[in-house]
C-alpha cells in the first residue's frame, strides 16, 4: 500500500519521464523530410535543452552553496 500524504514528484522527474516519452514517440520520425520530421527533430531539440538546463542548474546550486558554506580553512 503507498502513502496516502507522498509529496508529487519533482519537476525536473517529471520533464524528464514526460521528455523521454515524447523522444521515444518521435524516434521514428525523424528521419522524414517533411513538416513531421521537423516537429520530431524540434522535439529532440527541446528534451535536450532541457535535460542540459537541469544538469547545468544543479552544478550552479551546488556551487553556490558550496561557496555560502564554505569554511575558512577552506
Amino acid at each position: 500500500m503507498t502513502a496516502p500524504f507522498a509529496p508529487p514528484p519533482s519537476r525536473a522527474f517529471v520533464l524528464v519521464t514526460f521528455g523521454l516519452a515524447a523522444v521515444a514517440i518521435a524516434m521514428p520520425f525523424v528521419r522524414r523530410n517533411d513538416w513531421i520530421g521537423w516537429i520530431a527533430f524540434l522535439t529532440f531539440v527541446v528534451v535536450a535543452i532541457g535535460l542540459w538546463m537541469i544538469l547545468i542548474w544543479g552544478f550552479a546550486r551546488a556551487a553556490i552553496e558550496w561557496w555560502r558554506n564554505r569554511s575558512e580553512s577552506d
